[in-house]
């Protein structure tokens, strides 16, 4: 440094000393953690699961019954018709039994497609086939000789649920009432006595 050839003995190695402190890097409480990188925190990692919109009964003439679920949709983009009811989430409901029709809104501005359902007497496809019709032996024996032998009943299908329940199972075996076996502790045994020698106590008292 120009100033240190002027400057001679204590005041060189004063002003070398305070050369080094300038050029050393500043000793910062951080220093240490400059190398990792702080992770931000966020919110936005949620997620719900899907509505399962859409329609449900398409095509024309498909058969819907009573209180059954046509489309489910967020906003008017099918319009309720013919005996077709909206609900508060705008899913559209059939209120009668009958067949789907489609049409479009011809003289509005806005076009808008509606959903009716035809009334009409759907079959019976949810039940089994019913049993043939039967004369009765006493009342007509001459044409109860055409009654069909080899038939199965009639049975209703019943409505199984698909989550299991499963009761939780007892701690104890049930026995009779006569069969039971009483304990009795002796006093002079202890509880600890009882966790260190568990064979001292039986069911030895009958006339508890």
């Amino acid at each position: 440094h120009p100033l240190n050839n002027a400057l001679t003995g204590s005041d060189a190695n004063e002003a070398r000393a305070d050369e080094a402190v300038l050029a050393a890097p500043s000793a910062h409480p951080l220093d240490e953690l400059r190398h990792e990188v702080m992770g931000g925190s966020t919110n936005n990692k949620r997620d719900s699961a899907g509505r399962r919109l859409g329609l449900k009964k398409w095509g024309h003439s498909d058969e819907v019954y009573e209180n059954q679920i046509i489309l489910r949709q967020r906003g008017h983009k099918w319009q309720p018709g013919m005996h077709v009811r909206s609900g508060k989430d705008h899913t559209l409901h059939s209120k009668i039994e009958g067949s789907l029709a489609w049409s479009r809104d011809r003289y509005t501005k806005k076009l808008r497609k509606r959903v009716h359902v035809v009334p009409m007497e759907m079959p019976n496809r949810r039940f089994p086939v019913p049993p043939p019709f039967m004369f009765h032996p006493e009342l007509q024996p001459d044409f109860a000789k055409q009654n069909m032998t080899n038939f199965e009943p009639l049975e209703i299908p019943k409505k199984t649920n698909l989550r299991k329940k499963n009761p939780a199972k007892l701690g104890a075996s049930v026995v009779e009432a006569s069969a039971e076996k009483r304990f009795c502790m002796p006093a002079e045994v202890g509880p600890r006595t009882l966790m260190r020698a568990p064979a001292l106590y039986e069911f030895t008292s009958e006339g508890y």
